[in-house]
């Protein structure tokens, strides 16, 4: 079988870079009119932020007289990626959370920087013995990073089509449309930085000259961080907990698809000071919605309820006494990364991914050094976590800075 699902993704990469060869990105005379930027950073995540901002910081430099023209174009309608709060408020973790100051110090150096509060993890000991999550949720970190880059240097809803390199005059097209437009634009550039998730570039993305195929074969085949998760926080009036991690903090021992038990991580995703009271589930939910394609508050409804009871029958195999305050949660927010179209590709995942591994061939530069790659999946020290995030961008900025 997996002979079988490896010949096909090879015949399915070079069907696209033949595809990429024959289907040439037709540019409008008005293209030699156009302004020229130094660089044009695609996705709006963390990592691409983190470009944005050493850049702005660089022109703001009174030593650097030549300052830097550059974008930023993010597909979706919000800047952020793969970090985001809950829609109502709470200032609740629903991607990306953790930090370990011991071991991530380009994260510990960022918040620093930002002037973010971090506060030990419920049930760890301190912030120096396990993990860390930032005052506000880690979104706050993407606030303070759009707080430092100008507006105009940062467009969403801008969806990447194409990436097309003259071999003559070595300036490179960026052709994107608006969401929901069929419109395209086109932007010139000297060098391109992609931080958006390798297997969304390689599947959306059309790249002219073609890309290597050793690139094409690792960004098919990298795992995404975060696209097949649901995550599910629970809401409480008042912690019924102990906070020292050991009911909440776990793996859940009866994660079971066939019996609805879908959550199989939990963890107390309480505030600081327990402004809010909190349960959050990683969930694997291969469920289709009850009516129609999408999925509706009904939906989010019957999933909060299943992880309720789910917990519950976790905490009867650890005879724990709290159980009859579970289902008395007072809201709750699902997050459903792998309908997110800029993130998953897989829109029912059936199977829990392991974090990406490191590659070289994700970190690698081409185009003669003029496109970069960038993302939490293209890190070779700490993939798939925020750190990954962060450490591409500056192995990007460092080397061309």
């Amino acid at each position: 079988f997996l002979f079988f699902y490896f010949a096909f993704a090879v015949c399915s990469i070079t069907c696209m870079a033949y595809q990429q060869q024959e289907l040439k990105m037709e540019v409008s005379r008005e293209e030699d009119e156009l302004e020229l930027y130094d660089y044009i950073i695609v996705g709006g995540g963390l990592s691409g932020l983190v470009v944005a901002s050493k850049m702005s910081q660089w022109n703001h430099d009174e030593r650097h007289r030549q300052k830097l023209k550059f974008m930023l174009l993010e597909a979706s309608s919000k800047f952020g990626g793969r970090l985001c709060n809950d829609a109502k408020g709470f200032e609740i973790d629903m991607g990306g959370a953790w930090i370990w100051i011991d071991h991530q110090p380009r994260m510990k150096a960022l918040v620093d920087e930002l002037g973010i509060k971090i506060f030990p993890q419920p049930g760890d000991r301190s912030e120096h013995d396990g993990s860390v999550r930032c005052e506000g949720g880690a979104y706050s970190i993407i606030q303070g990073l759009l707080n430092s880059v100008s507006a105009h240097h940062l467009k969403c809803d801008s969806v990447v089509m194409g990436i097309t390199k003259n071999e003559e005059s070595k300036i490179i097209s960026v052709s994107f449309a608006f969401q929901n437009s069929q419109l395209l634009s086109i932007v010139k550039t000297k060098s391109v930085i992609i931080t958006s998730p390798p297997k969304v570039n390689v599947d959306r993305i059309l790249f002219d000259p073609p890309l290597s195929r050793e690139k094409m074969m690792s960004m098919h085949f990298c795992n995404t961080w975060m696209a097949g998760v649901t995550k599910v926080t629970l809401i409480y009036p008042r912690r019924f907990w102990p906070r020292n991690g050991k009911m909440c903090n776990i793996a859940m021992s009866n994660y079971d698809s066939e019996k609805e038990n879908y959550a199989f991580q939990m963890y107390d995703a309480s505030n600081i000071d327990d402004k809010v009271i909190a349960l959050t589930c990683f969930t694997l939910c291969p469920e289709k919605p009850l009516v129609g394609t999408s999925f509706t508050a009904e939906d989010d409804v019957r999933l909060a309820e299943k992880c309720a009871r789910q917990i519950k029958g976790e905490w009867l195999t650890r005879s724990f006494k709290g159980i009859s305050f579970l289902q008395s949660y007072i809201d709750f927010h699902v997050k459903r990364w792998p309908i997110e179209d800029y993130v998953s590709e897989n829109k029912t995942p059936s199977t829990i991914q392991s974090h990406p591994r490191p590659d070289f061939n994700l970190a690698v530069s081409e185009w003669g050094g003029q496109l970069h790659f960038a993302g939490t999946e293209s890190d070779l020290k700490s993939p798939g976590v925020m750190e990954g995030a962060v450490n591409s961008a500056l192995r990007i900025t460092e080397s061309i800075l």
